[in-house]
């Protein structure tokens, strides 16, 4: 079963109990942590990342940085195809589209 969870934060408390509870799982969630909309952001107050960072470890969810800066659909493939889940930051949404579209991680 696939889910689409939406949120602005996860660190935002309960939203990530929440969605631990509706996907019900009991291992720990292999994650993609989408880095890419931050790439571009001033970082100087970045307590949101760190919140969704931990709300996302306190969770279940074994997370890893990644990016679809300079990737490809192979790059995508090759580094995707063993992880449960995807967590994209929060961030610029522009330049998260513009990469994404550049490099073929929209049809991924």
């Amino acid at each position: 079963m696939r889910h689409l969870f939406l949120t602005s934060a996860i660190g935002t408390p309960k939203v990530g109990e929440s969605i631990r509870a509706k996907i019900g799982h009991q291992k720990p969630l292999k994650t993609a942590f989408i880095t890419t909309p931050i790439e571009v952001e001033d970082m100087t107050d970045d307590r949101w990342y760190r919140d969704d960072r931990t709300a996302l470890t306190n969770n279940g969810f074994d997370f890893f940085d990644y990016t679809v800066t300079g990737k490809s659909p192979k790059d995508f493939a090759q580094d995707l195809s063993s992880i449960d889940a995807i967590y994209v930051s929060g961030g610029n949404t522009n330049h998260l589209l513009k990469e994404s579209q550049q490099s073929g991680f929209i049809p991924f």
